[in-house]
């Protein structure tokens, strides 16, 4: 796919950084695993035997888990998607597991973006914000992986070790898209007459969870 586009080389190397990052997500996105969990909550709420309280707080779960444009969102929506399960029906083992199962995915996902930004750090090393961020998500991935790697039966009143490990990816996801945020919106026109696209407004964002590839020219 060929697009049109006259930048300054700032500017292509700015939007290239961003692409980078937006595939990073793309690569790294858990769509699939968030699909899986929306439909045992469906599944649940279709069994009944729920209490009014307990149907509207299943109902605001399959909301958060719609997919998000970035992993960070990903993340954050099924965070609040746990905490709404694990209030309403905490004890069924089969969400009990797939809680795990989804937490487990996720830091997994998560990991791989920490591993992917690495080489975006510039060559003399991290601005020392930047690497603050970045300590920060390194620090809540490992409590992440310790909350998993221990097995704590779930007491009344606290949180499940899942839902304590979505709330550290929510904020490792969260500091790794502040050290390298992404580039704003912006779309180009599709000028490839061989291309379904073709003649329409093509964005980056638009291409996530699915396989792309980018290319910037700079001409005058």
């Amino acid at each position: 796919m060929r697009y049109a586009l006259t930048m300054s080389p700032n500017l292509v190397r700015a939007a290239a950084l961003g692409a980078a990052i937006l595939l990073s997500a793309a690569a790294t996105s858990s769509a699939a695993l968030l699909d899986a969990f929306r439909g045992r909550v469906e599944d649940r709420l279709a069994a009944g035997g729920l209490s009014p309280s307990k149907e509207r707080a299943l109902g605001k779960a399959v909301d958060d888990l719609a997919r998000g444009p970035l992993l960070r969102d990903e993340v954050r929506g099924a965070r609040r998607a746990v905490e709404r399960t694990d209030a309403a029906i905490r004890g069924e083992t089969p969400f009990d597991d797939a809680e795990t199962s989804l937490a487990l995915d996720l830091l997994a996902a998560v990991r791989a973006d920490r591993e992917s930004v690495s080489a975006l750090v510039p060559p003399g090393g991290a601005p020392d914000s930047m690497q603050r961020r970045l300590d920060r998500a390194d620090a809540k991935v490992a409590s992440a992986m310790e909350r998993l790697q221990v097995a704590v039966p779930a007491k009344p009143r606290r949180p499940s070790a899942a839902l304590a490990a979505l709330r550290d990816l929510d904020a490792a996801a969260g500091a790794l898209a502040d050290a390298f945020p992404a580039m704003p919106a912006f779309e180009l026109t599709d000028d490839n007459a061989g291309s379904p696209t073709y003649q329409q407004a093509v964005t980056v964002r638009g291409q996530v969870n699915r396989i792309s590839a980018w290319y910037f020219v700079h001409t005058t």
